[in-house]
C-alpha cells in the first residue's frame, strides 16, 4: 500500500479524543426516591447492562469516525487488482446474511410466541444480537475475507512503485493500422478516435517523459523519438494501409525496445538488471499503449506463448490496450475472389467469382459491377447483376469475361455501396495472357503420322491434348533423337520402350533449362511386341533427372485404384472436391509397375493397395521438373493385356491439363494475391529477364533484379491493393507482365478478441483495457499509482456516520427512560 499523504498519519491519534471525551462527560444516573420493589430493581439492573452495551458501542463508532476521516484525508492507494467481490463471493456473503437472518427472526418468533416479560424479552434480544452478529462476523471472516485476500494477494503482481505522479514515462504508443480500423462512425474513423485519444495521452505525459510510436505495417526496429513534437508529427503521419503484420508480433518489437532501453540505462547506473533492484535506478515508469479495435483477425494465435512469456518475465512494464472498435458494427464486404484460371490463351473465356456478405443488414440489395480494361488503360463497366441479402448472409456472385492479345487482362469488381467500410467494396484481378503451352508425344508408332500410333493410351493423350487447346507435335520413339526440344514446353514419353543414351542427354538438357517431362510407364518387354526395358530406363543417363527407378511389373487382382486423398500438390488440386478422391480411387487398375523412388523425388500419389506403393512420383532438376505415372492407360485391345482404363475416364482429362500446367511453371504463377502474400510471376524459358521496374497502383516506380535464367519472379512486402505492372528494362529483351493485390479477407470479419483469448495471449492481470480517453486516464493511473480507495472510505465514513446517530438517539432516549425510572 503507499499513501499520497503520508504526514497525515499521526492524525490518527486523534481516535483518543472521544475515549477521552467518553470518561469526562460520561452520563451520571440520577438518585430518585423510589419503592424498594425488587422488579424494578431488576429491571434496574438489566436495562443498564443494555446501556452499557450501547455505551460501548456508541464509543466505538465514533472513534471509527476519526479513523475513517484521517483515512480518507491521506488517500490511501493499493496496487492495482480486481478488488470488487467476485461471484461466488458475493453468493457467499449473500447466503451468510440471510441465514443470520433467518435465525435471528426465527429465535425471536419463537421467543414473542412464549409470552415473555417484556425486559426479559428485551434482554434476550440483546444478547441474541451479540450472538447472531459475532457468528456472522466470525462466517465472513472464514468465508468471504479470507478466500478475498487471497484472491488479491495472488493478482498483485508487482509491488507499487514510490509514488510521484511527476515521474517521467517511457511510453511506446502502438498503432493497428489494418483496413479495418478505416470503418466510420460519427465521421470517424477507428483510426481518428485513436489518434485523438492517443494525442490526450501525450498532452499528460509529465516533463522528461521518452516516446515512441510504432505501427504495424513494418517489421522495422521501434526507436524512441528525439522530442514531443517529433512524436505529434509521427502521430499525424500513421495511416492504414493493406499490409499489416499480426500486433502481437510488433508488439513483441515493443517490449524489446523498452527491455533494451531499460537495460542500458541501469548498467550506465551500475545497477542489477533484476526487477526489485533496478527500481529506483531506472527512474522511468515503463508503459507500452496499444490502439486497435480488437479484431481477431489482426492477431496471431500461434505466437501467443511467445508473448506471454515476455511479458512474464517483464513485469516492471504495463500494457494498455484501447479498444476504439464500434459497439454495432454494420458492413458490405466483397471478399473471395476466384477465377477459373490465372493464367490462360488470347481468346478464352474466364469465369470471375467473389462473395458478397452483409453483417448487421436485412433485407439489403446491393449491386455487383464488373469492369475490365479497354486498350488504354481504362476500366470500362462490362457488367453488373443484383443480389438480395438477407441478415448475416454470403451469397456468391460470378461473371464471365474474355482475355485478348494483352499480356494481362485487368479488371475490378465494385460494390455499389455506401457502408462504413469502403475498403472491402471493390475486388482487383488480373489473368496472365500468354501462347498456349506447346506439347510433344512421344509414342512407339509405325510411322510419322498420328493414324499410326498402335497404342490406344496415346491417342487418348493426343485427343484430350487438342481439346485442352494445346498445341501437339507428335514424334515416334524411333525418332527421339531428332525431336527439338527447343520448340516445345512439355514432353511426353507413352510406353517409349528403351531411349537411348543420347536421347536421355537431350532430354536432360532440356529439363535443366525449365522444360517439363511426364513418363507412362505401361507394357514391359514380356510380351509379343517389344515393351518398356527397365535397364534403358535405369541406366546412368536416365537417373540423373528420372523420379524413380523402374523394379519390376506387378498385378493387381483384385484391382487397386489412385489414392488422390492428399491434395496440396497442385497436380491434384482439382479432386479435392467432395467424395472426388473416392471416385478416382474406384478406377480399376490392373497391372503396375513397383518403383523405387529417388532420395530426391516426391511421391504425389499411391496405389491403393496395401503396400500403398508410389503411383505417382515427381522431381525437379534444374529448372525443370520429371513426372512418372507407374502405369498407363489401355494399352492393347487384348483385354488380357489391360493395364488399366484410366485414359477413358474424365479423371484422366483432369491429370493430364494440371500436370502440363504444373511441368511448365504456369501453375505455380500468382497473379492474384491478398495483401501479405508473394506474387510469383512466371518467365519464359526463351525471356532473358535480369532488370525490371515495378510499378505500384499508385504510380511509384521500383527497380529490381533477377538472376539470369531464373524461371519465375517472386515480388514481396506489397503495401498497396490494386493493379501492379512489371516490365523489362532492357530493350533487347521486353517482358511486360500485371498482377493484382487485394485486401485480406479477414478485413471484413468483425470478430473480436474475447477475455479468453486476451488472457491467453497477455497472461490474466497482465493487462488492462479502456474504451476511452476518460477510461484511459483511470486505468493508468491504478496503475502507476494503484487503485485509490478515497471513494470506498468516503463511503464508510457517511455509512458510520449514519449508523452513529441511530446508536446516539437510541442510547440519549434509554438513558433518559433509565433517570426517569430511577
Amino acid at each position: 500500500m503507499s499513501l499520497l499523504n503520508p504526514a497525515l498519519v499521526y492524525g490518527l491519534a486523534l481516535a483518543a479524543l472521544p475515549v477521552i471525551l467518553h470518561l469526562m462527560m460520561r452520563t451520571k444516573p440520577k438518585r430518585v426516591l423510589f419503592p424498594a420493589l425488587r422488579l424494578i430493581q431488576n429491571r434496574k439492573r438489566q436495562n443498564v447492562r443494555r446501556i452499557r452495551l450501547r455505551h460501548l458501542w456508541l464509543l466505538l463508532l465514533r472513534t471509527l469516525v476519526i479513523l475513517v476521516i484521517v483515512g480518507a484525508l491521506i488517500r490511501p492507494s493499493f496496487p492495482a487488482a480486481n478488488y470488487s467481490l467476485s461471484r461466488s463471493e458475493w453468493v457467499t456473503l449473500f447466503g451468510i446474511s440471510g441465514v443470520a437472518l433467518a435465525a435471528y427472526f426465527g429465535v425471536m418468533g419463537w421467543w414473542k410466541r412464549q409470552r415473555l416479560a417484556n425486559h426479559e424479552l428485551a434482554n434476550r434480544r440483546t444478547t441474541l444480537r451479540g450472538g447472531v452478529g459475532a457468528a456472522a462476523f466470525l462466517l465472513f471472516a472464514l468465508l468471504v475475507a479470507l478466500p478475498y485476500q487471497r484472491r488479491i494477494a495472488g493478482e498483485i503482481t508487482a509491488p507499487l512503485p514510490e509514488v510521484a505522479p511527476d515521474l517521467p514515462v517511457a511510453a511506446v504508443l502502438l498503432f493497428d493500422t489494418s483496413l479495418s480500423m478505416e470503418y466510420r462512425q460519427q465521421n470517424l474513423t477507428r483510426l481518428d478516435v485513436a489518434r485523438n485519444i492517443a494525442a490526450e495521452q501525450l498532452s499528460s505525459l509529465p516533463t522528461g517523459s521518452r516516446i515512441a510510436i510504432a505501427d504495424c505495417s513494418t517489421t522495422t526496429p521501434i526507436p524512441f523519438l528525439a522530442d514531443r513534437s517529433a512524436a505529434v508529427d509521427r502521430l499525424d503521419s500513421i495511416k492504414t494501409g493493406p499490409l499489416a503484420y499480426p500486433l502481437n508480433e510488433r508488439l513483441r518489437a515493443a517490449l524489446r525496445l523498452q527491455d533494451d532501453d531499460r537495460r542500458r540505462t541501469l548498467e550506465e547506473a551500475g545497477q542489477s538488471l533484476d526487477a526489485a533492484a533496478g527500481e529506483a535506478a531506472d527512474q522511468l515508469v515503463r508503459e507500452v499503449y496499444v490502439f486497435t479495435d480488437l479484431a481477431a483477425s489482426a492477431w496471431r494465435s500461434s505466437g501467443a506463448k511467445l508473448l506471454r512469456d515476455e511479458l512474464e518475465r517483464l513485469p516492471w512494464l504495463s500494457v494498455y490496450l484501447i479498444d476504439v472498435a464500434a459497439r454495432t458494427p454494420t458492413n458490405l464486404s466483397l471478399t473471395g475472389l476466384k477465377l477459373s484460371q490465372q493464367e490462360a490463351s488470347p481468346g478464352q473465356d474466364i469465369k470471375v467469382e467473389a462473395t458478397v456478405a452483409s453483417l448487421g443488414l436485412d433485407q439489403q440489395s446491393v449491386t455487383i459491377e464488373l469492369h475490365t480494361q479497354n486498350e488504354t488503360g481504362e476500366l470500362i463497366k462490362r457488367d453488373q447483376t443484383a443480389v438480395k441479402l438477407t441478415g448475416n448472409e454470403a451469397v456468391s456472385i460470378q461473371f464471365g469475361t474474355r482475355t485478348s492479345d494483352d499480356s494481362t487482362l485487368r479488371g475490378q469488381l465494385r460494390l455499389v455501396s455506401s457502408d462504413p467500410l469502403p475498403a472491402d467494396d471493390r475486388l482487383w484481378f488480373s489473368v496472365g495472357t500468354r501462347p498456349a503451352l506447346r506439347t510433344l508425344v512421344v509414342v512407339p508408332a509405325r510411322d510419322d503420322s498420328p493414324r499410326g500410333i498402335a497404342d490406344s493410351d496415346a491417342n487418348e493423350l493426343v485427343n484430350l491434348l487438342g481439346i485442352l487447346n494445346y498445341p501437339v507435335t507428335f514424334l515416334p520413339a524411333s525418332r527421339l533423337s531428332d525431336a527439338q526440344f527447343d520448340k516445345v514446353d512439355v514432353v511426353f514419353l507413352v510406353n517409349v520402350p528403351a531411349p537411348g543414351e543420347t536421347d536421355w542427354q537431350a532430354l536432360l538438357a532440356f529439363i535443366e533449362s525449365g522444360g517439363g517431362l511426364m513418363a507412362f510407364l505401361g507394357s514391359d518387354d514380356t510380351g509379343a511386341d517389344p515393351g518398356i526395358r527397365s535397364v534403358a530406363w535405369n541406366s546412368a543417363a536416365a537417373q540423373e533427372f528420372l523420379p524413380a527407378e523402374l523394379l519390376t511389373p506387378l498385378n493387381a487382382r483384385p484391382p487397386v485404384g489412385l489414392d488422390v486423398k492428399e491434395t496440396s500438390h497442385p497436380v491434384l488440386q482439382e479432386f479435392a472436391g467432395q467424395g472426388v478422391s473416392s471416385q478416382v480411387a474406384r478406377l480399376p487398375i490392373w497391372r503396375y509397375w513397383k518403383l523405387a523412388p529417388a532420395d530426391d523425388a516426391n511421391v504425389i500419389a499411391r496405389f491403393t493397395g496395401a503396400e500403398a506403393l508410389p503411383a505417382l512420383v515427381e522431381r525437379r532438376h534444374g529448372a525443370g521438373r520429371s513426372l512418372l505415372l507407374a502405369t498407363a492407360g489401355n494399352i492393347a485391345f487384348d483385354e488380357r493385356r489391360q493395364w488399366n482404363l484410366l485414359a477413358k475416364q474424365w479423371p484422366f482429362m483432369t491429370l493430364i491439363n494440371q500436370s502440363v500446367q504444373y511441368l511448365s511453371g504456369r501453375s505455380s504463377a500468382r497473379f492474384n494475391v491478398e495483401a501479405g502474400a508473394d506474387v510469383v510471376l512466371p518467365v519464359d524459358r526463351e525471356a532473358t529477364l535480369t532488370s525490371y521496374l515495378l510499378r505500384k497502383p499508385s504510380g511509384v516506380q521500383l527497380r529490381g533484379s533477377l538472376n539470369n535464367g531464373a524461371r519465375s519472379l517472386r515480388l514481396t512486402m506489397l503495401d498497396e491493393t490494386g493493379h501492379y505492372a512489371v516490365r523489362s528494362t532492357s530493350v533487347d529483351h521486353p517482358y511486360e507482365i500485371g498482377f493484382s493485390v487485394n485486401p485480406s479477407s479477414g478485413e471484413s470479419d468483425f470478430q473480436r478478441m474475447t477475455e479468453t483469448d486476451l488472457n491467453g495471449m497477455f497472461g490474466e492481470n497482465r493487462y488492462s483495457v479502456a474504451q476511452s480517453t476518460e477510461a484511459l486516464t483511470r486505468t493508468v493511473n491504478a496503475g502507476r499509482l494503484g487503485v485509490e480507495v478515497f471513494p470506498v472510505v468516503l463511503a464508510i465514513l457517511i455509512a458510520v456516520f449514519c449508523l452513529e446517530h441511530v446508536v446516539a438517539n437510541r442510547f440519549y432516549s434509554d438513558s433518559a427512560t433509565l433517570a426517569n425510572v430511577r
